[in-house]
């Protein structure tokens, strides 16, 4: 998709737009950034109006500077209007249309996901119920084994008891066979649930958790502090100070778990 910008009829380029600075002014600025650089230390009256004095000079100039970045900064934020105004055009009904797509795609896929899980429910279920009864099967040849082992103990002939034993030994061999089964079976039902294939060729499924803040004392009385980002309201907690000031303008503000540093700053008209 191509947004190109002209200025007439000639594409507009970074490289055809070139930023100056008056000459004049330059040279304003060096010529006072020389002025001030013999101002080396403040500790008396005379040196005192000097920095006042070049303290408002360097002020106006900076304001100077800002009025004029804003100044030509104008043009191109017009230029930057129109360009989103152009995309927007073509960005609105497209993103639209993406946003519709995708919500029925979401519905679909969430259907599919759904019907995926109920599949795996219904072979897990059903591998629990085959192995339940494989575990029948092999208590029940354990039992019948025990039986048989002890009916040839308690045998009277040699006949019987070789009947028993063989009945035992016949049990072993099922109650083993019952196990290996299991075991395969299980190998089988595991292997179904590896990793299961992607439900959107070409793409995956995001889920993706939103959280919005509907209790805050809850969340600070469960210590959940982690769960937050803070930061400091500056504009309040000076506020707050000089509320605290007028009562008591001779006092230090203090703010509950809040340093309170007063900072001096000088501030002096600027100066032409």
């Amino acid at each position: 998709m191509e947004i190109i910008p002209f200025y007439g009829d000639e594409p507009l380029t970074a490289n055809s737009v070139q930023i100056r600075i008056n000459p004049a002014d330059r040279k304003r600025a060096r010529e006072l950034l020389a002025a001030t650089a013999d101002i080396v230390k403040v500790d008396d009256e005379q040196t005192f109006t000097l920095a006042r004095h070049s303290l408002g000079q360097l002020k106006a100039l900076l304001e100077e500077i800002e009025a004029g970045k804003k100044s030509v900064k104008k043009p191109f934020d017009k230029v930057l209007e129109a360009i989103g105004e152009a995309a927007r055009e073509i960005w609105e009904p497209v993103m639209g249309e993406h946003r519709r797509i995708q919500e029925l795609t979401n519905v679909y896929v969430a259907k599919l996901e759904a019907a995926r899980k109920e599949e795996e429910r219904r072979h897990r279920e059903e591998t629990r119920r085959q192995q339940q009864e494989y575990d029948r099967k092999i208590s029940e040849a354990r039992a019948a084994q025990a039986k048989a082992e002890e009916e040839a103990r308690a045998a009277l002939d040699e006949t019987a008891r070789v009947k028993a034993k063989a009945d035992a030994q016949a049990q072993l061999l099922v109650a083993a066979n019952e196990q290996l089964a299991k075991e395969i079976a299980l190998e089988a039902a595991n292997m179904f649930e590896g990793k299961p294939k992607g439900l959107v060729p070409g793409g995956r499924v995001d889920h993706n958790y939103e959280f919005t803040l509907v209790d805050l004392p809850k969340t600070l009385k469960a210590g959940a502090l982690r769960l937050l980002r803070w930061e400091v309201d500056h504009r309040a907690c000076q506020d707050a100070c000089q509320a605290q000031l007028k009562i008591d303008p001779n006092s230090e503000p203090t703010l509950p778990g809040i340093t309170v540093v007063r900072k001096l700053n000088v501030n002096v008209k600027a100066r032409s």
